[in-house]
């Protein structure tokens, strides 16, 4: 059957609107040494097949590898994109017919969707209905480049926690709203409350709930309210925010929450709490399914790379032993699932240099481009972190986050170590709740300083608490009494 594709030249930007400052497929960005395209993935399943497209692809535009990003999204360098064939893409699906609109599929949902054990809705329906919206919709051009929806279907693996302007929770009585009031970074809104209820934490319980039925309803109601009043409120760039268009959050702490329930007259009003979902699950290693004769894999990913050669033995590893899926993880690692036999696949991933091990100190260490490829980094936190992957051992996973600036885009949630990059090195922090980066415990150092000081202090925690997580150690003593162990 014949099939008509699109195609629509890389400047989709519509004309007077802001700049980008997130690189997309049809929108990309100059970085230090080339040229940055995203490629959006709803929901982070890609199948054999468009991962051999997606090699070709990436291949003839001269990459030599690429990047999972934390939001299960494909990252590319190129030397130029004078001869991309984006039909390739939008044939298998890896690009919108409409090209204007790709960069809005920031569909997230838990990379084990539909074979989770302890899932209530399976969010992969749900993924391909709104995705299926938004890539034939040419109205919603006018959306924030950043607008993102998350989709938790109750997994032990939950995505509840990402950031993510607006958070459905797909459970058995219908589709509940909640919004994120805050994006925790530094010169983030934390006091967005004013107007709009009581948030949880950063998470606003809107208690409107929608049937299961109406995802795209839902999708098409908020995007439409953004649409129509978004531009009430101009917001002031920042050190922070370059971008002039406000969040979805911005429109609820204007209005209310009372003119947003009067505005989703397809939603009921539920006096029924919910438990929000919690992070912490460890996916990497060997897995049950939901589906008791099948397991699946967390494979590591040094940073989210993986070499081309890589990607065509995973599409390779998949057809022959899976159901040809490759699963994208917002923690920028892969997962291989309905896989009936563990041993030959793990052999088939070590040939292509390839680890399971969660404890590999690569599947705790997140790092964004830093110098190399965002004007905002002042450290090249990349290369470090690849240092810190070669130089610390681990013996239990911890999250430890590089970051090249003050931002902290690498890692969005809180971490058990965070590296903040400065124009004299990297500060080093502690985790606490709600910050991205934690609390402030040494000043900044050179890079090679910085990761011996991390080794000393997880040599510590092995040796006092070796029973409990490094989390859970930092957490409960205060910073004076840490430094006098990490000095001991």
């Amino acid at each position: 059957m014949h099939r008509t594709v699109i195609v629509i030249s890389v400047s989709a930007r519509p004309d007077g609107s802001e700049s980008i400052f997130c690189p997309g497929l049809f929108t990309p960005t100059a970085a230090q040494d080339g040229t940055l395209v995203r490629i959006r993935v709803p929901g982070g399943i890609v199948n054999s097949q468009q991962a051999l497209v997606l090699a070709e692809f990436a291949a003839k535009l001269g990459a030599v590898d690429l990047q999972v990003t934390n939001r299960s999204n494909v990252q590319l360098l190129v030397k130029s994109l004078d001869q991309a064939d984006f039909a390739a893409l939008q044939a298998v699906g890896l690009a919108a017919p409409i090209a204007s609109v790709d960069r809005f599929r920031n569909i997230m949902a838990s990379p084990t969707a539909g074979i989770d054990p302890q899932m209530l809705v399976d969010t992969r329906p749900l993924v391909k209905s709104i995705d299926s919206y938004i890539s034939s919709s040419p109205h919603l051009t006018g959306l924030s480049a950043k607008f993102s929806i998350g989709i938790d279907g109750g997994e032990a693996l939950s995505i509840g926690q990402r950031p993510n302007d607006i958070l459905l929770l797909a459970r058995p009585a219908g589709l509940r709203l909640m919004l994120r009031m805050s994006d925790g970074s530094p010169g983030g809104d934390a006091s967005l409350t004013a107007k709009s209820g009581s948030p949880t934490g950063q998470m606003l319980d809107t208690r409107l709930v929608w049937g299961l039925e109406q995802a795209v309803e839902v999708f098409a109601t908020l995007s439409d309210l953004y649409l129509q009043h978004s531009g009430a409120i101009p917001l002031v760039p920042s050190e922070h925010r370059r971008s002039r268009q406000p969040r979805f959050r911005h429109l609820v702490k204007h209005w209310g929450l009372d003119w947003l329930r009067a505005n989703c007259p397809g939603a009921e009003l539920t006096r029924e709490t919910v438990a929000m979902p919690q992070g912490g699950y460890q996916y990497l290693g060997v897995h049950s399914q939901l589906q008791s004769e099948y397991f699946y894999l967390g494979v590591v990913l040094p940073l989210g790379r993986l070499t081309l050669e890589q990607l065509r033995g995973l599409a390779e590893i998949a057809a022959i032993y899976g159901n040809s899926e490759i699963r994208l993880t917002p923690w920028q690692n892969i997962i291989l699932p309905n896989l009936p036999a563990i041993q030959p696949v793990i052999g088939a991933l070590e040939r292509l240099g390839l680890s399971v091990n969660p404890k590999h100190s690569a599947g705790s260490i997140a790092a964004c481009r830093g110098t190399l490829g965002c004007a905002a980094a002042v450290i090249d936190s990349q290369n470090h972190a690849l240092a810190a992957i070669r130089q610390l051992t681990l013996t239990s996973p911890v999250q430890i986050h590089i970051s090249g600036c003050d931002k902290g885009c690498a890692q969005p949630l809180p971490s058990d170590i965070a590296l903040k990059g400065t124009s004299q090195g990297y500060e080093i922090y502690l985790h606490a709740p709600g910050a991205v980066f934690g609390r402030y415990l040494y000043p900044a150092m050179p890079a090679d300083r910085a990761l011996e000081v991390v080794q000393k202090m997880l040599q510590v925690h092995q040796a006092l608490s070796p029973a409990t997580s490094f989390r859970d150690f930092t957490d409960r003593h205060d910073l004076s009494t840490l430094l006098q162990f990490f000095h001991a």
